[in-house]
């Protein structure tokens, strides 16, 4: 019975650093070429496609700071104190 059970674990989950499969891989294209067609329309038309990755990576920093900042205000405006990092609150 031990046996049996510690097989069907090692069929039933993959680990993090398995081979993506063609749908893994499809499932992340299909989310990240939209994204940067986003960024691609606001670089120059000379820009490669290596300056357009750096800049996309500063707007998702951007990206998820506003996110953040949202979060963040959403909190504040519910309960009026928003706990932060420190254990503290912020008015």
């Amino acid at each position: 019975m031990a046996q049996l059970q510690k097989n069907s674990t090692l069929y039933t989950s993959m680990k993090d650093t398995d081979p993506l499969t063609p749908e893994e891989m499809k499932t992340a294209a299909d989310q990240f070429f939209p994204l940067l067609k986003i960024v691609q329309e606001g670089m120059p038309a000379d820009a490669s496609t290596e300056e357009t990755l750096k800049v996309m990576e500063h707007v998702a920093t951007l990206a998820h700071r506003i996110r953040k900042q949202k979060n963040k205000d959403k909190a504040k405006e519910r309960f009026g104190l928003v706990p932060n990092f420190k254990g503290s609150f912020e008015a």
